[in-house]
C-alpha cells in the first residue's frame, strides 16, 4: 500500500517515474489512499480519483457522495435554473447513477426561487397532481434501504402523498389528518406518528428499513431544537419488501398529492450508521439553513461534517 498523495501537492520539478505515475496500477493512490491534511479516504482500484467520490471528497465538506455506492439517487432541486413559477420538466440525478426526472405539462412541478437560505427548491401543487416517476430500479430489490430529504407542506391536515415505495396494500400519507402512515421498503404499513413541530415549516427527515429495523427521524430526532436525537418512531418488527407498481415522487398510489415544497432528496440502498445518517442530517441542516432545527444534542449542530 502506497501513501495517496494529492496530485496538486506533487512535486512539480522531479517528475514521477515510470510505470508509478498518477492513475497507474501500483502507483499514487493505488488500492487505498490517506489524504495528510484532507478528508480520509479510502478507495480501490488504481490511481488518483479512480473511484468519483474520491475527487468529490478531496478537502471538502461532507456530501452524499461520501456514501459511495450505497447512493443510490439524489436530487438537488437548488441546482434547477429559471425564473420563479416556472415549470421544471428535468431533474438530473446527481448520483451519476442516470435515475434522472422527467416530466411534461402541467403536472410539471414549478421552480420556487431564492425559497430556503437564498436557494432555490420545488413547488409541487397537489391540485394537478404534480410528480416525477421514480425507476423502480433505484431500490427494489434490495435488502435494506434509506430515505433523506427536506420538506415543507401548506396544509399539513390535509390527505398529502410524497410516495408510496413499500408493498403494503395501504397508501402512504405524509401526513393525513397530521399523522403520518408509510410503508417506505415494508411489507408493512407503519402509524409513524404526529410530529409535535409543525410540518408547515421546513423540516429534515431521514428514514429506513431494514430486516426487523425500521426508524423515522425528524429534524434528527423527534422534531424541532429540543427534539433530542432519538428516533420519532422506530420498531424492531420489519419485513423489507418494495413496491412492484409505479413509484412517484410528489404523489402516493392514489393520486393524493404534496402540496408543498421539497429542496433536496436522495435515496440509499442500505441503512446508514448512525454517523453517516446524522452526518446527512448535518448537511442538509447546514446547506439549508436549519440548523435551529437540530437539537443540540446533535453532533453537527453547530459544524458541519
Amino acid at each position: 500500500m502506497l501513501l495517496g498523495i494529492v496530485a496538486s501537492q506533487l512535486p512539480l520539478d522531479g517528475g514521477i517515474p515510470a510505470g508509478t505515475g498518477v492513475g497507474a496500477a501500483s502507483g499514487i493512490g493505488a488500492a487505498a489512499g490517506i489524504l495528510v491534511g484532507f478528508k480520509s479516504v479510502v478507495g480501490t482500484g488504481s490511481g488518483v480519483g479512480a473511484a468519483a467520490a474520491v475527487g468529490a471528497s478531496i478537502g471538502g465538506p461532507w456530501t452524499p457522495a461520501d456514501l459511495g455506492s450505497a447512493l443510490r439517487a439524489w436530487y438537488k432541486f437548488d441546482a434547477l435554473t429559471g425564473s420563479n413559477g416556472d415549470p421544471q420538466g428535468a431533474v438530473t440525478d446527481a448520483s451519476g447513477n442516470s435515475f434522472n426526472l422527467t416530466q411534461t405539462g402541467a403536472q410539471r412541478p414549478t421552480l420556487a426561487a431564492a425559497d430556503l437560505n437564498s436557494l432555490n427548491t420545488l413547488r409541487f401543487t397537489a391540485a394537478s397532481q404534480q410528480r416525477y416517476t421514480l425507476s423502480n430500479t433505484i431500490l427494489n430489490g434490495g435488502s435494506a434501504g434509506s430515505a433523506y430529504f427536506v420538506f415543507k407542506l401548506v396544509n399539513e391536515a390535509a390527505a398529502t402523498g410524497l410516495f408510496h415505495w413499500g408493498a403494503d396494500g395501504a397508501d402512504s400519507y405524509w401526513p393525513f389528518g397530521g399523522t403520518i402512515y408509510d410503508d417506505f421498503g415494508s411489507t408493512t404499513r407503519k402509524t409513524v406518528g404526529n410530529p409535535t413541530p409543525s410540518l408547515q415549516s421546513y423540516r429534515i427527515v431521514s428514514l429506513y428499513s431494514a430486516a426487523s429495523d425500521c426508524a423515522y427521524f425528524i429534524d434528527g430526532g423527534t422534531g424541532g431544537s429540543s427534539g433530542g436525537t432519538s428516533a420519532f418512531f422506530s420498531t424492531g418488527t420489519n419485513t423489507v419488501g418494495w413496491s412492484g407498481s409505479s413509484v412517484y415522487l410528489g404523489i402516493n398510489s392514489s393520486f393524493d398529492g404534496l402540496d408543498g415544497w421539497l429542496a433536496e432528496v436522495f435515496f440509499t440502498n442500505a441503512k446508514q450508521s448512525t454517523t453517516d445518517r446524522q452526518k446527512a442530517e448535518g448537511y442538509l441542516a447546514h446547506k439549508w439553513g436549519l440548523t435551529g432545527n437540530l437539537d443540540s444534542a446533535h453532533p453537527y449542530k453547530t459544524t458541519p461534517p
